[in-house]
């Protein structure tokens, strides 16, 4: 009965992850259209953009939270594996790729160029230990499904 109850509270925290990507998703439209209107209009007031921006982080920890309820131990054992500390930033890409999003998804989540996702995926990559032959985003959806005791 407990299993079959924990179970049911995983299924709810997925669909509230599925949620709050689908709603970053839409955020980030709405941010690549204001971008564009910024590039064609210099009288756009940018208070929008930075509120929009600040909503993205709270967005993020959200995520983070649920990804906690989740998998409780997820980023302390990311840490653990981790050969060197990770940075705020690495623990955001690795939810990031626990939320099943590309590189494109993230570059335009983090407002960098994909390069940049390329390099930080692949620095996350060295500081879990990880070989050339072992995919990182494999490795964190397979660390998301051991279950962790």
């Amino acid at each position: 009965m407990e299993k079959e109850i924990s179970d049911l509270k995983q299924e709810h925290y997925k669909e509230q992850l599925l949620a709050q990507s689908i709603r970053l998703d839409q955020k980030n439209k709405f941010l690549d259209e204001l971008k564009e209107n910024i590039k064609n209009n210099k009288d756009l007031n940018l208070n929008i953009y930075f509120k929009n921006e600040q909503l993205i982080d709270k967005d993020l920890n959200n995520i983070q939270d649920i990804i906690k309820e989740v998998h409780p131990n997820f980023f302390k054992k990311l840490n653990d594996i981790a050969t060197t500390k990770l940075t705020n930033l690495d623990i955001k890409y690795a939810a990031y790729i626990y939320m099943n999003m590309d590189n494109s998804q993230i570059a335009i989540i983090s407002n960098v160029d994909p390069k940049t996702v390329s390099v930080t995926k692949y620095r996350l990559k060295q500081k879990l230990g990880l070989t050339k032959d072992i995919d990182l985003d494999t490795f964190i959806k397979k660390l998301c499904s051991t279950n962790f005791s």
